[in-house]
């Protein structure tokens, strides 16, 4: 809360502010509301930046999963995210949930892995240096990845090159990306 004797206007709130808060003017006083059903992946899902952080990631990732419930937006904040393996998100089984970066930004060395949730999105992340698909979905229903960044992502998978896999997966569409996403994979010589 921000008080004075007298405030006018409203400042509109961009980028990360603009997902994750509003702000009111009642003449006197900003509020500044943080929306319900936001987690960060770092400061209340014990994810770090860095390499040297696989290990604790991993077993981070049930503390992250343990606070997801449904219509919960997890914030991932800049940086370079690893992990022992894979992200494992497979235990969420929620509905309306949304992994997100505003700037893509966030960049995961190791594939998603979402499981039996309904209507995830995953917005705005970027994967990069992986053998294997971005993002593995097995059983869910309702899945859109938008805006994301693929850099180095060979998508070795049951025989082929995927950047996404999507096993028993119910309305799958992919939002606002450019119409080439190889990055190079499965020996792309379109120069993308």
């Amino acid at each position: 809360v921000i008080q004075a004797s007298s405030v006018t206007g409203t400042p509109s709130l961009a980028g990360e502010g603009a997902g994750i808060a509003t702000v009111a003017n009642d003449g006197t006083k900003l509020n500044v509301t943080v929306k319900n059903g936001f987690i960060n992946a770092q400061t209340d899902g014990g994810l770090k930046t860095g390499e040297e952080n696989a290990a604790a990631n991993s077993a981070a990732l049930s503390t992250l999963v343990s606070k997801v419930d449904d219509s919960t937006t997890v914030y991932f904040p800049a940086g370079d995210y690893y992990f022992d393996g894979a992200c494992d998100l497979a235990a969420v089984t929620k509905e309306g949930v949304t992994l997100w970066n505003p700037d893509t930004n966030a960049v995961l060395h190791a594939s998603l892995l979402i499981g039996a949730a309904k209507n995830v999105v995953v917005d705005g992340l970027a994967f990069s240096g992986l053998e294997g698909p971005a993002i593995i979905a097995t059983g869910t229903e309702g899945l859109a990845i938008a805006n994301c960044r693929l850099d180095g992502v060979a998508g070795a998978y049951e025989g082929g090159h995927y950047p996404f896999a999507a096993v028993n997966v119910t309305d799958f569409d992919l939002l606002d990306f450019p119409r080439h996403l190889c990055g190079g994979i499965g020996g792309c010589t379109e120069g993308h």
